[in-house]
């Protein structure tokens, strides 16, 4: 993936990983769904006829995006649904985060579908949030 595309998949030894960033935190994060499904196919093929809405809480940034990538990976596994696009809102109230998305897919057949890499899990390993002048990234490991 080019840079254009607000991720890139970095070196790992025996999982894969990804960096995802953005201007906002909402950017960054919508890049972050983006990358994992780009490990997975071709998300410019994704005809997005089906809009799902979540609404995530955590006490951190990281265990809200921990949690959100492994609801999108819930949502592929049991209900065979890829996304290719998300929209993002993200509050502070208090100590904790919270998150509302929708995200845009379509439910898939796959015996029909080829998957480029499965993804089994979103890892805490090496999980990264940074902040800075130039916008918000972040880097996960998932486990394949």
């Amino acid at each position: 993936m080019g840079k254009d595309a607000g991720f890139e998949f970095l070196e790992h030894i025996s999982d894969a990983k990804f960096r995802a960033w953005g201007e906002t935190l909402e950017e960054a994060f919508r890049n972050s769904g983006r990358a994992l499904f780009s490990l997975m196919l071709d998300i410019d093929k994704i005809k997005s006829d089906l809009e799902i809405t979540t609404h995530t809480k955590a006490e951190s940034l990281e265990w809200l995006l921990f949690d959100w990538l492994s609801e999108l990976l819930y949502q592929f596994e049991v209900e065979g649904i890829v996304f290719s696009d998300f929209d993002i809102k993200i509050e502070v109230k208090g100590d904790i985060y919270i998150l509302d998305t929708t995200s845009y897919g379509t439910r898939i057949d796959p015996a029909q579908t080829e998957i480029d890499l499965h993804v089994k899990a979103i890892t805490l390993h090496d999980l990264v949030i940074k902040s800075g002048r130039e916008g918000v990234s972040l880097e996960v490991v998932v486990d394949v």
